[in-house]
């Protein structure tokens, strides 16, 4: 598990972290928190496209929820995590 709760990050930090998800050294991660954080639309997009590219094989939830996100940026996580099963929370 990831705990990034409560971080203020916005949308640089994630992009910065989805550099590191997308490496087979996260390949066991099963659960992501990135709720109450800054995130927006293009941290979103960032993490879709980790999601859409096959990394963190076993991930089963993640956490959005309390960030920056419009309606936009809510359907792309949505739609990535729901092509791999994953329980999303925006």
């Amino acid at each position: 598990e990831f705990w990034y709760s409560d971080l203020q990050w916005g949308d640089a930090e994630v992009i910065q972290l989805c550099k590191a998800l997308a490496s087979a050294v996260m390949d066991k991660v099963e659960s992501l928190e990135l709720d109450r954080n800054q995130i927006g639309d293009e941290g979103a997009k960032a993490l879709a496209e980790v999601l859409d590219g096959g990394s963190l094989p076993k991930l089963t939830y993640l956490n959005l929820q309390y960030n920056k996100l419009s309606a936009a940026g809510e359907t792309a996580i949505k739609t990535a995590a729901k092509k791999r099963s994953i329980t999303c929370y925006v």
